[in-house]
């Protein structure tokens, strides 16, 4: 990774990877991704996922590709402290913030849009009040694209996406807009 010297890293963060238990944290992880792009000098995107057995609605669900559908929290509240708790750990590093990925597929999200952007309006207020300099960035959609379809050509396709975009927008709790 050091030969590439790369600007921004990516690395997904399930919630359970940092907060097993509630109220029980271990840092060790994105501390050894924080320091090691300190020492490259390039900055951190966090995908973090609401992704936990024991604080989310719909615990660890995995898909049939490996990936786990991430859901809203329980406890709305004890989401915010651990990304507050979070963005406050790296205030002043280069570090980002992206909460959840593809919103608009089951696979990647048990929930609605609604419940979505209520995720991430929580989060945005946490996150700032901890460190206001941390950017923040939604969910971005999945574009529509896989092996055997191209589905952003189908016009239905189209407006299905661009609906939960739009609702995702509306929220104005996000610094970067994320699209794939």
């Amino acid at each position: 990774l050091c030969d590439l010297k790369p600007n921004i890293i990516r690395v997904i963060i399930h919630w359970e990877d940092v907060e097993p238990k509630y109220n029980t944290f271990c840092w060790e992880l994105p501390d050894k991704i924080v320091n090691m792009a300190d020492s490259i000098g390039c900055s951190v995107l966090f995908l973090v996922r609401s992704i936990s057995s024991w604080g989310t609605i719909y615990h660890t669900k995995r898909a049939k590709n490996g990936a786990y559908s991430g859901s809203m929290p329980i406890n709305i509240d004890v989401w915010k402290d651990f990304i507050g708790q979070f963005a406050k750990r790296y205030r002043g590093k280069k570090i980002f913030f992206e909460i959840e990925n593809e919103i608009n597929l089951s696979i990647y999200w048990d929930g609605s849009t609604k419940n979505y952007c209520e995720l991430l309006i929580a989060s945005y207020e946490a996150i700032k009040k901890s460190s206001p300099s941390t950017l923040v960035l939604n969910s971005a959609l999945s574009c529509g694209i896989n092996r055997n379809k191209i589905w952003y050509l189908d016009p239905t396709w189209q407006q299905w996406h661009d609906k939960i975009l739009m609702k995702i927008l509306e929220t104005n709790a996000f610094d970067i807009v994320n699209v794939h």
